[in-house]
């Protein structure tokens, strides 16, 4: 990954996350989340601390942000803006353009969307073979009925179904979805290239 003088702690973090994670920290991201989704994940993180936990909120506004801190004081959160590279536990990014590239990273993924309008972009986690969880309105989205079909997302109604879901991903279950995942993404090859695409110009910049 390339990085300008501007997103050199960025890079510097996501190798540290990296590191992290392959030594057994694993990384939750929340990405296009809303205000439904955000209350539901506090109330998982408070259970699952044991996760770095990473929020990307839909409407990165100062308004919006300010809630998500508010919602996470607890946890000393910080904005990604702020963060020189220290050690955090939950982190807000207010900045747009960045959440392709955090998905890689991510041991589970969770979509916004899905307790009001409908889900954010799916296919975008999915293609790095990793779990993808999301709220009940997903019925117009013939992606995520196809995944769950499949087992390799998930539908939540309310925390303690996030939470009974998460605590099921053992590292055996986490790699039937990671090939479940690449064998459903090849399949759609004609839908998901230019996400595939999009992705790696974001990766490789």
């Amino acid at each position: 990954m390339v990085c300008d003088q501007k997103a050199l702690a960025w890079c510097v973090s996501i190798h540290l996350n990296l590191q992290s994670a392959q030594s057994g920290i694993p990384i939750f991201i929340a990405g296009s989340s809303w205000w439904e989704d955000e209350t539901i994940i506090k109330e998982w993180y408070d259970q699952n601390q044991n996760f770095k936990l990473i929020i990307v909120p839909h409407d990165v506004s100062p308004y919006r942000i300010q809630q998500v801190m508010d919602l996470f004081k607890e946890y000393s959160p910080i904005q990604y803006t702020d963060w020189e590279g220290s050690e955090y536990n939950v982190m807000i990014v207010n900045k747009i353009g960045i959440l392709n590239k955090l998905y890689s990273y991510a041991t589970i993924a969770y979509i916004g969307g899905g307790f009001g309008r409908g889900i954010h972009n799916i296919l975008e986690p999915a293609v790095y073979g990793i779990p993808v969880v999301f709220g009940p309105n997903f019925t117009s989205f013939k992606e995520a009925t196809d995944m769950i079909g499949r087992s390799i997302a998930f539908s939540i109604n309310n925390v303690t179904q996030l939470i009974e879901i998460t605590n099921t991903f053992s590292q055996e279950k986490l790699e039937r979805i990671k090939k479940g995942s690449e064998e459903y993404i090849n399949e759609n090859k004609g839908a998901t290239d230019l996400i595939i695409k999009h992705l790696f110009k974001l990766i490789t910049s």
